[in-house]
Order: structure tokens, then C-alpha cells, then sequence
């Protein structure tokens, strides 16, 4: 029986069908509600009732763990706090932190769904697109004079 099938027959005591019934959706279990209710009441319902719908009938869930690809080919994960990106986690992991506002995990080979340790870097959002390294050597190359006097300012306050 399906839940529009309004030719089915109550299990109850009217006998019944389901499209006769003044509200068709007011079906419970097999029954109509008047003999669900008098089962239930009589402690009878477990006799004369369709079982409960079981749990592969349940809308699914996905587990914790489970992965898949987006639209953009990034891997997503599920986790006890939501979907998370993947290649984000790892980085998280490798950093032994939680990532800082700013800091942004790249594919070295330009493959999104590539998220071995190795073939991720992180990169800072302040110049686009610099690396670490080479913001450093592009600051101490053309602005060594600020920094130094940063780094003493910095040291006397310490």
C-alpha cells in the first residue's frame, strides 16, 4: 500500500476505503483514524496495524566522513560541525591550528580535489595570490628599511 492508494482498505473495523472517508489524508498506520484511535485505545493496535515505516524509509543522512566533489571540484567533507572544504581541513591538520582570517589554502598543481599535504600551501590574502616566501623576499627586497625599523620598534617594546 501507498500513501495514495485512497482504494486500500482500512485494517480496522469499518472496512472502509480510504477514499470514502470525509478527509482521505486522516490515515494512519492502515487505518482510518476512528479505528486507529479504538486500537490504540484497546491495546490492539500492534495486531491489527500496518508496522511502522522502517528506517530505509527514513529520509537518509550522510555520515560523518562522507565526501564529495562540488560544482567548483573541490572536495567537501561532512563533519560533527558541517560541510567543510576538504583541502581547509588538511591544512588545519598540517598547521596543528584552525586557520586565521586571511589565510587561504592553494593547490600547487592546480588540481582542487589534490589534497595531499604536499600539493597544499598557504598563501595570505594580502597581495592576491603571494606566497608566504615570497611576500618575505619581496618585502625585505624593496621595503628592507620599513621592516627594520618595524622589527626595532618591536624589539623595544618587548
Amino acid at each position: 500500500m501507498t500513501a495514495c492508494d485512497l482504494s486500500a482498505l482500512c485494517r480496522g473495523n469499518c472496512g472502509r476505503r480510504r477514499q470514502e472517508l470525509k478527509n482521505y489524508k486522516a490515515w494512519i498506520r492502515g487505518m482510518c483514524a476512528q479505528c486507529h484511535y479504538i486500537a490504540k485505545k484497546d491495546g490492539t493496535l500492534e495486531n491489527v496495524a500496518a508496522p511502522p515505516r522502517s528506517p530505509a524509509d527514513q529520509p537518509r543522512r550522510r555520515p560523518i566522513g562522507h565526501r564529495k566533489i562540488d560544482s567548483c571540484g573541490y572536495v567537501n567533507v561532512k563533519t560533527p560541525v558541517g560541510v567543510q572544504q576538504e583541502h581547509r581541513l588538511v591544512m588545519e591538520e598540517m598547521l596543528g591550528r584552525k586557520l586565521a582570517p586571511g589565510e587561504t589554502v592553494h593547490h600547487r598543481n592546480g588540481i582542487r580535489h589534490d589534497n595531499r599535504p604536499e600539493n597544499l600551501e598557504l598563501w595570505f590574502s594580502q597581495p592576491a595570490g603571494q606566497r608566504v616566501d615570497d611576500l618575505i623576499a619581496y618585502l625585505t627586497k624593496h621595503h628592507r628599511e620599513t621592516l627594520e625599523s618595524v622589527l626595532n620598534e618591536n624589539q623595544k617594546v618587548s
